[in-house]
């Protein structure tokens, strides 16, 4: 099985997969406060250069359409390309509610990116499971058995593991419950670079093979308290850059003479955006202090 290189993808295509997140969350005419959420929580353009970024970061104002970013994806990876579709269902599912203009969408990004219904399934059961499981609290017997089953039906319909790469569905899912899952399956984290971390924390953060092959478990969990704290440090960094692009934006639009109607209702849907991501931000703010 070949690893997945993420330093070799693109970086057109890495900002054409998380449009792709965004498109999907306006699919039905409605950015929510549970779907940009979920896809700040993701986000990690710290490897992009300056103008892919600022793409990236001008999402959070004007989500893409999915025309302007699936061709750019059709003849990508196979691991992206799948991974696409996990990013997909994980945004639509973020308010766990999939209006009929989701499901369109997920149809077609499916379609275009050559990926069966029988995978689609698959995923959308993989995502659903890692949802149950960080809402329940499982213990890692129980989390190791329902992971352990997700992703034994995505390997079964010939969806790569790696594609749960970007994944932020198992967030706060233990590391030995997705070790051991992984594991089973002969995919220990030597396999594929850094695939562990970043299903439990969903994002690519790496702690290395040693993970599983002989570090002491003090050092296991120094290693997860500071890959949990990169990870809880780039969602607030992701909230405050989507604050200061709102408020500049608003600012603009406030500023425009011709205050046209169509301004006034982008101003409109963006003060609502704000308040519910600086609401949201205010409470990751509190529980880093905390912890």
């Amino acid at each position: 099985m070949a690893k997945f290189d993420m330093s070799r993808i693109p970086q057109d295509q890495l900002v054409a997969f998380y449009g792709l997140s965004f498109a999907a969350a306006a699919a039905d005419g409605h950015v929510s406060k549970e779907e940009m959420v979920a896809i700040l929580g993701t986000l990690d353009i710290e490897a992009l250069d300056e103008t892919h970024r600022k793409q990236v970061q001008g999402f959070v104002l004007s989500p893409p359409t999915l025309d302007s970013c699936i061709d750019q994806l059709v003849n990508a990876c196979d691991e992206l390309r799948y991974a696409v579709i996990v990013a997909v269902v994980e945004t639509i599912l973020a308010d766990d509610i999939i209006e009929e203009e989701e499901k369109e969408f997920l149809a077609s990004v499916c379609k275009r990116l050559r990926v069966t219904e029988e995978q689609k399934n698959a995923i959308i059961n993989f995502v659903k499971e890692g949802r149950r499981v960080a809402r329940e609290g499982l213990d890692n017997n129980a989390a190791e058995k329902a992971i352990k089953g997700a992703l034994a039906g995505l390997s079964a319909v010939g969806v790569p593991i790696a594609a749960v790469y970007f994944s932020g569905t198992i967030i706060g899912l233990s590391a030995a419950g997705i070790t051991g899952g992984l594991a089973a399956l002969g995919l220990g984290f030597g396999m594929i670079p850094g695939i562990g971390v970043a299903v439990v924390l969903g994002t690519a953060v790496f702690l290395g093979t040693k993970w599983l092959l002989g570090d002491s478990k003090k050092i296991k969990e120094e290693k997860l308290r500071a890959a949990q704290e990169r990870k809880a440090q780039l969602v607030i960094k992701n909230l405050q850059e989507a604050i200061t692009h709102i408020i500049a934006r608003i600012e603009s639009l406030e500023a425009d003479a011709m205050k046209s109607e169509s301004n006034r209702e982008a101003i409109e849907i963006l003060t609502e955006r704000l308040t519910s991501l600086k609401q949201v931000l205010r409470q990751r703010e509190a529980r880093a202090v905390a912890c």
